[in-house]
């Protein structure tokens, strides 16, 4: 698979923002047209983690967003993912400005990771394009499109081998999701579909 699509818009561009598409509890999609000096264009969603905590006035106007974040239980998520500088390790515990920055850029940069190792390996999932500094699996975290079902938010995956409650999360999630698609008139057997998951592990 190469490097990137060919739909996507090369360097030099303009991007052009259409507007909020969608905003959940931890971040906001916004539509953005992407225009080629050669006249090319595509359309990417652009993904902004919201602020965790607003300390002025016109903050959220002047990123871009439309409220705070509502996410609030990460804890849970960040076992097995250490920092190796005790500094840094004190800040998280403190959840000082910097710890809080400390993990928004962790969870940025890891998100970006897992899509495009997902990427690569052929999972259908949206390309990640770029990361910069500014999920739970759930039904609103998958799309149906071109007959095929596509997976677009990873803020929060985790190792399983890591993080003791991993098969938890799994589980809980492949409940949540089989229950949402079972009220929607598709039947699935949830406990099934964790047992074919666990044999790929």
């Amino acid at each position: 698979m190469s490097d990137q699509p060919s739909w996507l818009v090369a360097e030099p561009y303009t991007d052009v923002d259409h507007g909020v598409v969608k905003s959940g509890k931890e971040a906001q999609v916004d539509l953005v047209e992407r225009i080629g000096d050669d006249g090319r264009s595509c359309l990417i969603a652009r993904k902004r983690y919201l602020p965790r905590h607003v300390t002025q006035k016109g903050q959220l106007e002047a990123m871009g967003v439309q409220r705070s974040s509502a996410f609030r239980h990460d804890v849970q998520y960040r076992e097995g993912r250490q920092f190796r500088k005790s500094r840094d390790r004190r800040a998280i515990e403190r959840m000082s400005t910097y710890g809080r920055k400390l993990l928004q850029d962790r969870w940025t940069g890891t998100e970006h990771e897992v899509m495009s190792r997902l990427w690569h390996a052929g999972v259908p999932v949206p390309f990640p394009i770029a990361f910069a500094d500014d999920g739970d699996l759930s039904a609103y975290n998958l799309l149906w499109w071109e007959e095929r079902l596509w997976f677009i938010d990873f803020p929060q995956s985790i190792d399983i081998a890591a993080n003791l409650q991993g098969l938890d999360f799994l589980h809980r999630d492949v409940l949540n999701v089989a229950d949402w698609f079972d009220r929607r008139g598709f039947a699935v057997d949830a406990e099934e579909l964790f047992a074919d998951l666990l044999s790929f592990l």
